[in-house]
Order: C-alpha cells, then sequence, then structure tokens
C-alpha cells in the first residue's frame, strides 16, 4: 500500500486543500495515524517545502513517537502523510515501527536515519530531502521511493520483504556513509575517508521481490549492488545511470532488463556467482535480459 493507491487523497499536494480545523500536523496525526488516515496539506511541490510554514510543519521526534514509541497504548494503523515539511532529524536507528510510513510530496530538512530499523513498509514518494541512510534496514512489505529526488541513499546488508522501487526518481549524488550529524546513535568519528560522488550504495542488499530502477530513473553518482540478491525481476528499462554500474556478484533469480538504459560509463555486472562480470556497452539501446 502507498499513498498513490489511496484515490480520495489524489497523486498531487498541489491540488490537495488544506486540512480543516486548526490543528496543527502534529495535532492531527495524534488522531489520524491510529486509523491511517491521511494529514495533508496543498502546496506546490516538494522542492519548494523549505519554505513551508509553520501549518504545514511535523517535528520528526513527534513522528518518531507516533511510530515508533507510541505511549497510549492504542497501536497506529499507518502514518499517511501528503505535503508536509518533516523539520528536525528523523531517526528510526534500531527501531522498530509500528505501523507503515506513506508520506508523498513531502519534504525533509535532514537526511532519513533507517539504519538497522525494522518496519512494516516504508514508501517515500515524490518527496525532495537530502538522503537516506538505511544500511540492515529490515521490511516485512515495499520499500517504494518512487519519483523522489535526493543526494544519497545507503542500502547496505537490507532486506526488503517486498518490492524496491526507484521508478522516476532522481538520485542526485554524493557522499557515503551519509553524514547524520547529532542524527545517529553512532559515534560520529569517521574512521575512513568517506567514498564521493555515490546514489546508491547497496552491496550485500536482498529484495524479496522485484527491484525496478526505470520509468525516468536518473542516478547521477556511482550505483552499486555487489554481492546484491533479487528474488524477482531487476529492471534499468528507461534508466540513466551517469557514472555506471558496479555489481559484481550480483544475483538475480528471474530476469534483468536493460531497455533502453543510458550510462556514460561502463557498466559491470557478474553474469553468475562464479563467473566474470559482463560489461555493458554506454549508451546502451538494445534490451537485454538474463538470469
Amino acid at each position: 500500500m502507498t499513498v498513490r493507491d489511496c484515490p480520495e487523497l489524489g497523486t498531487d499536494p498541489a491540488r490537495d486543500p488544506p486540512s480543516s480545523g486548526h490543528l496543527s500536523p502534529a495535532e492531527e496525526l495524534r488522531d489520524a495515524i491510529t486509523e491511517g488516515r491521511p494529514v495533508r496539506r496543498g502546496g506546490r511541490g516538494a522542492r519548494r517545502g523549505r519554505s513551508w510554514g509553520f501549518n504545514r510543519q511535523l517535528p520528526a521526534d513527534e513522528l518518531f513517537r507516533l511510530l515508533a514509541s507510541p505511549d497510549d497504548g492504542a497501536k497506529p494503523r499507518a502514518a499517511v502523510l501528503v505535503g508536509l515539511r518533516i523539520t528536525g532529524r528523523v531517526n528510526f536507528e534500531g527501531a522498530e515501527l509500528q505501523a507503515p510510513l506513506l508520506a508523498h510530496g513531502c519534504y525533509f530538512d535532514a537526511p532519513v536515519n533507517f539504519i538497522a530499523a525494522k518496519a512494516p513498509e516504508i514508501s517515500l514518494t515524490a518527496c525532495h530531502l537530502p538522503g537516506v541512510a538505511a544500511d540492515q534496514l529490515e521490511t516485512k512489505g515495499n520499500l517504494d521511493l518512487s519519483e523522489t529526488t535526493l543526494g544519497v541513499i545507503g542500502l547496505m546488508g537490507a532486506h526488503i520483504g517486498g518490492q524496491l522501487s526507484f521508478d522516476g526518481a532522481h538520485l542526485t549524488g554524493g557522499e557515503y556513509p551519509i553524514e547524520l550529524a547529532d542524527g545517529t546513535l553512532r559515534p560520529t568519528d569517521r574512521a575512513a575517508e568517506p567514498l564521493a560522488a555515490m546514489s546508491l550504495v547497496a552491496d550485500g542488499l536482498e529484495v524479496e521481490e522485484a527491484m525496478f530502477c526505470g520509468q525516468g530513473f536518473k542516478a547521477d553518482g556511482r550505483v552499486k549492488l555487489v554481492g546484491a540478491r533479487i528474488l524477482g525481476p531487476l529492471s534499468f528499462a528507461t534508466g540513466t545511470l551517469k557514472r555506471g554500474l558496479e555489481a559484481d556478484f550480483l544475483k538475480v533469480d528471474q530476469v534483468m532488463l536493460y531497455g533502453r538504459l543510458q550510462s556514460r560509463r561502463p557498466c559491470r555486472v557478474a553474469r553468475g556467482p562464479h563467473r566474470r562480470a559482463a560489461p555493458i556497452r554506454r549508451g546502451i539501446t538494445a534490451s537485454r535480459a538474463q538470469r
């Protein structure tokens, strides 16, 4: 389930009317989360979210409390957010979300931390955020970042129980590991130099169903899927990888699709766990599939 699956919400936050009454998003969410009702505001699109005022702002600490640490005994059904600005640092590191987090057209002030978290489902679609730190994340259902603009996402050793979608997303690139400042439980001192110009770092990722990186997907930085395993199909159809793909020892249980994939640099994809990597030509346009 995603926000886009709910026809009453619409797909464009700019067309959604403001919430009735004079409740702040946090006050409204306290009741809405128990029924899975959306908390939504109008707007011009997530990329302009930095300018959104108080009536569209939801503190990250309140989102954490309601999803990961409810104190009133009422089990949340889903946090459904449309056209909101999430202020502060969202830090779910090591936590277990008690319900799906479904956000559409939202703006996040800081990178989101899902490191070693557990969640039923996470959907951040058509959102704008600096990055997503989700190494060792475990979800029972989908992780959907379709049409979202972000810098870097880390999914090292993550386990996605459903589909993983980057369809239409734009990963602008940056340093990995992501700088989380005080938004992490881990020591802030870095033992090694960060990797530059990264977009997706997902070595050791496991996806139970399909993985989609098409429909206009763009990665300005490097994409790494070394040792990843996709149990369904993996599609880069109509995607763009400006700095190539590193996927040695990648395992795809079904088919791998490259239809009209554009890449400015060579891509390496292992044909099997014991075979050497096969290069993909720059600017490949022919559809290809492999097991």
